[in-house]
Parts: C-alpha cells; structure tokens; sequence
C-alpha cells in the first residue's frame, strides 16, 4: 500500500524519534559507564597517592591522575547535574572527579557548593575535590570551620586539614593560615589527631616565619618519628637560630631512628647556612654533635638539654 504524503512525513518523524531515543538511551548508557569508571579510579587514585613515597605507587597515582582528568572533562556537564542527584553515591563521585578537571572557577563554585550536603560522604569528597582542584581563590571559611571543631566528625576534619594544606602549596592567600595552624598546634601534641597535626607542621613551615617556632618545638619531641620528621623540617624553614638547641639533640647516640638523625642534620645545615653580598656559605658538620655545637655557640646542660655558651648553667644540688 502506498502512504500518502501525511502518513509518509509521520513515518518518518516517528522513525527519528526512534533514533533519538535510540542515541539517548546510549548516551545514558556512556556516561553511567563514565562515572562508574571515575569511581573506580579515584578510589584507587586515593589509595596510590597515600603511598606516592613508594615510586611504584607515585608512577600508578600519575597514570591515574590522566585518565580520571581526561573522563571528567570529557563528561563535566553531566558531574554538574549529578551534584543535584538524589544519590549520595552519585554526587560523592561528582564532588571528587571535579577536583580534576581544567575550567577551574566553575568546578570550584560547583565544590564549594557540595561542602553543604547533607551526606558526609559527599562533605568529604568536597574537601578531596578542593584540594585536588587546588585553586588559590577557593573560599575557605568552610574548611576552616570543618578542622577547627571537635565536635565534626575526625575523618571530615582530616579531609579538610588536607585540603587546607594543598590550597596553601598551591598558592592560597597565607593570611588565611598565619593563624589556623598555631591554633590547630595548640595544646597536649599526644592528644591531637596525627594526620592534622602533620598538615598543620607543614603549613606552618611553608609560612617561614620565625615567629612560629614556639609553636613548633613541643612535636620536636613526639613519640611518633613521623611527626618529630615534619617538626624538623618546619624548624629548619622557620629560620629561627633558636631552633638548635631544640634539634642539635637529634644527632646524639641515644637517637636510633635513622631517618629523625638524617633531618635533624638537614635542619642545622639550614639553619647555619649564610649569606653576604657575594657568596652564600653552606655548612655541614655531619653527625659531629661536639662541632655543631660550637657552630651555634651552645653547650650541654646537665639536665641534657642545650643551652647558648653565655647561659648560666644549674647549679648540682649537692
């Protein structure tokens, strides 16, 4: 039978709508693929950077960093829609796959936006994004409410210090950290959480301000050689001569851990490094505690302490 003109045009408007629902089933299909994908990689990029000391795992987290930049970017539109999804799931995975991609202002808007759900899985995520995304102009109010209370849960105030942390080496306004990381120091170190006390140790030496050395000194005699480790290296950017005689001890033979005894060194070789008009002149007395001391001027005490040559020493009791 042949159609008539009408019926010929509905046909044919009918049989597109088929290919449209057809394309838009696919499309549906390849991007929940997408994201199903970006879970799995970021999951496993999380796991690889947490141990980027080990070069294996450094060269996994780059690889992945590639692939999760490339899939995000390829679908960024629909990251933003899924901030909106009633799955918690969904907007978690949207929040930390936006932390990677290139239009930076809007990923960071749509971010910031997500530190306000209500699920903390998507809160966490947020603060990964952040920091993954690293833009300078990030507005940090929230972060700085997430770490600075007790009473937010501990995993979401580690995602916050973290964030804080990678804004700060990234170039965020130092204003904003001269006096949360003294803050955060406060107090008995046995009682602070490890993994914000070594954001905060690291923040604190990226400011290089002598005038933080007070707040570092306490953790220079941690039980944990990791954080004695980031005390070390905040000492020696502090550039507070002060800090030797708090250091110099670190090279003595009751110290084991050899890694502790390696950045105790490094730390007195920055803190004895000297500068005139033409020359800079480096100093390294390498584990001779006797000439670094004479190097700061500073003797033993009998207490084991150290103390500049000029002090007065205690007197024994008889």
């Amino acid at each position: 039978m042949q159609l008539t003109e009408s019926q010929l045009a509905l046909e044919n408007e009918f049989a597109a709508r088929r290919r449209m629902a057809g394309r838009s089933t696919e499309d549906e299909r390849s991007k929940a693929r997408h994201v199903r994908d970006l879970s799995w990689n970021i999951d496993d990029y999380k796991r690889s950077y947490a141990q980027r000391e080990n070069d294996k795992a450094a060269r996994r987290a780059k690889a992945l960093e590639r692939v999760i930049s490339r899939i995000a970017n390829q679908i960024m539109p629909h990251l933003l829609e899924l901030l909106q999804d009633k799955s918690a799931r969904n907007r978690m995975i949207a929040a930390a796959a936006l932390g990677f991609t290139d239009q930076e202002n809007l990923a960071r808007d749509a971010i910031t936006y997500a530190l306000e759900d209500d699920d903390l899985g998507v809160r966490i995520n947020a603060c990964f994004g952040l920091g993954k995304l690293g833009a300078v102009l990030t507005p940090m109010d929230q972060l700085n409410k997430f770490v600075s209370d007790p009473s937010q849960p501990l995993v979401l105030r580690q995602s916050a210090s973290w964030a804080l942390y990678e804004l700060q080496e990234n170039g965020a306004p130092r204003a904003n950290f001269e006096a949360l990381w003294p803050m955060l120091l406060e107090g008995d170190p046995l009682r602070k959480d490890e993994k914000i006390l070594l954001h905060a140790l690291r923040g604190l030496g990226l400011l290089r301000s002598p005038d933080n050395l007070d707040s570092i000194i306490p953790y220079l005699k941690h039980p944990k050689p990791f954080i004695v480790t980031a005390a070390l290296i905040a000492a020696a950017r502090c550039q507070n001569r002060r800090a030797a005689k708090y250091i110099v001890g670190h090279l003595g033979s009751h110290q084991f851990n050899a890694n502790i005894r390696l950045h105790a060194r490094k730390a007195l070789q920055a803190l004895a490094r000297r500068k005139d008009v033409d020359h800079d002149y480096n100093v390294d007395h390498d584990y001779k505690l006797n000439a670094w001391l004479r190097e700061f001027g500073l003797v033993a005490m009998p207490d084991g302490s150290f103390e500049k040559a000029s002090a007065k020493k205690p007197e024994q009791k008889k």
